[in-house]
């Protein structure tokens, strides 16, 4: 997929000294959390981020000229057990995450843009507890996953009424069903 890319992050890109890191933002019902590959904090778009380093993984980045869904694995480890409580409590179905991709020059400061490799929801949090840590998996998945959902949708008096109380439109549509109709000739 084609990027329109900042000149300093094209002359940084071509540098013995190249210095990536990704950062994830993660919009949990009650939290939101953000996080990058590095120690210390940053400041990404004006908003601070925690360093995991080692900590934090990141699945590959999949991108494809194709119209296709992709999922996106991030990984935490590490993890003190009394800390599970976001992953455990929340309701974090459907929540946001955005993944971005950005640059350092010899100063650690950020070369211009970061730029987002991924935006999709979260969609499912796996937890490994070994003694006094865990380890999260988080799956997100691309917002185009949801043309690849069937649309559990009837077209019934029942399902008409529940979203829009007090219509009458498809009332008799259940004697339609069965009904044979004669068509009489012109």
């Amino acid at each position: 997929m084609a990027r329109d890319l900042h000149a300093n992050f094209v002359t940084q890109l071509q540098t013995s000294n190249l210095k990536p890191f990704f950062a994830v933002k993660m919009e949990f019902a009650t939290v939101t959390l953000r996080l990058w590959t590095g120690y210390g904090d940053i400041s990404v778009s004006s908003e601070t981020y925690k360093g995991l380093g080692d900590l934090m993984q990141i699945g590959n980045v999949e991108e494809s000229q194709e119209t296709k869904a992709v999922s996106q694995d991030f990984v935490f480890s590490g993890i003190p057990t009394n800390k599970l409580f976001i992953a455990l409590q929340d309701n974090y179905s459907g929540k946001d995450v955005t993944l971005f991709m950005g640059l350092l020059d010899e100063s650690n400061a950020i070369v211009n843009n970061v730029y987002t490799l991924f935006k999709g929801f979260i969609d499912t949090i796996t937890i490994s507890e070994s003694g006094e840590t865990a380890t999260i998996r988080v799956r997100a998945e691309n917002r185009l996953v949801q043309l690849e959902r069937s649309i559990e949708r009837r077209y019934t008096s029942q399902q008409q009424k529940f979203d829009f109380a007090g219509d009458l439109g498809l009332d008799l549509i259940e004697e339609l069903i069965d009904k044979d109709i004669q068509w009489k000739n012109p």
